[in-house]
């Protein structure tokens, strides 16, 4: 997929990691939507459907990236996801992870292979 055509959800909490990733990710030509936690993503899905890929935080308010992705996927079908996390989530982890902190080439190539399969 061409990275201009592809769509990519960002749920990060941290304003300032959100502006990270998303500035990262739009020089590579991606086209970015930023939901600053859990709900905001749950509704700009609802409005504008599923993105091409889905890059969350796993530790935020009110709902971890893991409960908002099994309700996105419940609600609307299959999306290839991304949990970015500070911490260790373990090997049993449902979701491909990215450990923070984390540099750009990594982001990318973890993105590329999610997008194109």
């Amino acid at each position: 997929m061409d990275p201009a055509s592809a769509r990519i959800l960002i749920v990060e909490d941290e304003a300032i990691i959100a502006m990270m990733l998303a500035d990262m990710l739009t020089d590579a030509g991606y086209q970015i939507a930023e939901a600053d936690g859990p709900a905001a993503a749950l509704a700009m899905v609802e409005h504008s459907g599923l993105p091409d890929l889905i890059i969350s935080d796993q530790s935020m308010p009110g709902m971890t990236g893991t409960e908002m992705i099994t309700a996105l996927i419940a609600k609307f079908g299959q999306v290839p996801v991304l949990v970015t996390s500070g911490y260790a989530l373990g090997s049993d982890f449902p979701h491909p992870t990215l450990q923070k902190p984390f540099v750009e080439a990594d982001l990318l190539a973890k993105v590329r292979e999610l997008i194109e399969g």
